[in-house]
């Protein structure tokens, strides 16, 4: 496929901000205002309207992680450009070449997920120079930590502060961010984790208290109390952990989110719903 058209229409970076009037800031701690957030080792420099440069800017990031990842790997640019191809969206070695030097300015969405699974690292790293520098131009003039930068691009983090003028401040509310929509996610997957642990762990101690009593040793009482104890707490952990899914995938149906289907073993939570979903 020929250089010029692999240029999407979707471009990264897609994005240009502006302001209506100049702002420095500094340093900042967290602050709280109402519903928005200063977040901490935030920078802004001054920002003129239709910062047509800053595209260019941005994509030089990416252009630099994409060549430094690659030569970590010691692999050249035909390499790479193989690597698109087997993956059935070949990317030519000229359009990698272009790009890492600056003579092609952008880079679809497309295939950067390409140029990501090619070189087998994480898209999100090949967005934000994580470990190379302190700070970098996340958007028009707003220079973010590059881990921070990392986490609003995954969605842990919320959006960077954009400044208007010096009384004003624009930002997000929590609940509209898209934070929240990940953590539940998390959430799902670590409380299914749990609930998954505590029903094995509730087996080995139902298996371990059945053993005892086929062992004929019922007579010593500490340790069959002991043995009755280990199920009881194990049960109360399965509950616990029950009862936590359960409302994780409940906050998402009230958000209008779509639970991920429950791992076989889980599948009586929901009963009838699972088999519909």
């Amino acid at each position: 496929m020929a250089g010029s058209a692999m240029i999407s229409a979707l471009l990264i970076p897609l994005w240009v901000f502006t302001t209506q009037t100049p702002v420095v800031w500094g340093h900042v701690e967290t602050v709280q205002f109402g519903l928005l957030r200063v977040k901490q080792s935030v920078y802004c420099s001054a920002v003129t309207q239709n910062d047509e440069e800053w595209p260019k800017r941005f994509a030089r990031v990416v252009a630099g992680e994409v060549k430094r990842h690659r030569k970590l790997r010691k692999m050249s640019a035909q390499r790479l450009s193989d690597a698109t191809a087997e993956l059935g969206s070949p990317i030519p070695r000229t359009v990698l070449s272009n790009f890492e030097n600056g003579r092609r300015p952008t880079i679809s969405l497309a295939e950067l997920l390409v140029i990501a699974r090619a070189l087998e690292v994480p898209p999100v790293l090949l967005l934000s120079p994580l470990g190379r520098t302190d700070k970098f131009e996340v958007l028009p003039g707003i220079r973010m930590d590059p881990w921070l930068a990392l986490k609003w691009f995954a969605g842990e983090e919320e959006p960077p502060t954009i400044p208007e003028g010096p009384e004003e401040w624009h930002g997000v509310a929590p609940d509209r961010d898209g934070t929240r929509t990940v953590a539940l996610f998390r959430d799902h997957e670590r409380w299914s984790n749990r609930l998954v642990d505590a029903r094995a762990q509730l087996w080995s101690a139902q298996q371990e208290r059945a053993g005892f009593e086929k062992s004929g040793a019922t007579a010593d009482p500490n340790a069959q109390a002991g043995h009755e104890l280990a199920v009881t707490l194990t049960q109360d952990l399965v509950v616990d952990n029950e009862r936590s899914l359960r409302r994780v995938r409940e906050e998402m149906r009230a958000n209008d989110l779509v639970p991920p289907m429950l791992w076989p073993q889980l599948a009586y939570l929901e009963g009838d719903r699972h088999e519909q979903e």
